[in-house]
């Protein structure tokens, strides 16, 4: 079942690398939270129904919290994961690599500095809570009654 969480779980550990090494987390490895956070998401849906996240209907896409929530996972997450998902989704993660965004100009203030740190410690534990939800039957039973009523909504 890991397999599928090889590569979020792979994106922290260099997250947390450069955190440690550097203090702080550059913009790109703050994308790379983001990008980690949704990679577990689509490793949860595979291991649950042994086929594809299907992006062309779960959107949009980068946004972990709007995808838990259409899945209809949200609930089984701790308080402290749905509080970070809400937070990294303020954040707007998947645009602040660029350079003229509201997001990239947020990220880079000097107040800034410990979001690193709590991006890199919310995903860490988003991630070990969306493995631990790949081995609950009435997670996995969720996420295959929305996979089937995706199939019938392509019908």
């Amino acid at each position: 079942m890991n397999k599928y969480f090889h590569e979020a779980k792979l994106t922290i550990e260099k997250c947390r690398k450069e955190w440690v090494d550097v203090g702080s987390l550059s913009v790109m490895f703050a994308h790379s939270i983001n990008d980690a956070c949704e990679t577990a998401v689509r490793g949860l849906w595979v291991s649950a129904t042994n086929e594809e996240f299907p992006r062309d209907k779960i959107k949009p896409h980068h946004k972990p919290l709007s995808q838990v929530r259409k899945i209809g996972i949200l609930n089984n997450y701790s308080r402290g994961s749905r509080i970070f998902l809400e937070q990294i989704n303020g954040m707007n993660l998947d645009v602040v690599k660029y350079v003229k965004s509201k997001a990239y100009e947020d990220y880079t203030k000097p107040k800034s500095r410990d979001k690193g740190k709590n991006l890199v410690d919310g995903a860490e534990n988003f991630i070990k809570e969306t493995i631990q939800l790949s081995e609950n039957e009435s997670v996995v039973r969720i996420i295959h009654h929305k996979n089937i009523e995706l199939k019938k909504d392509s019908l």
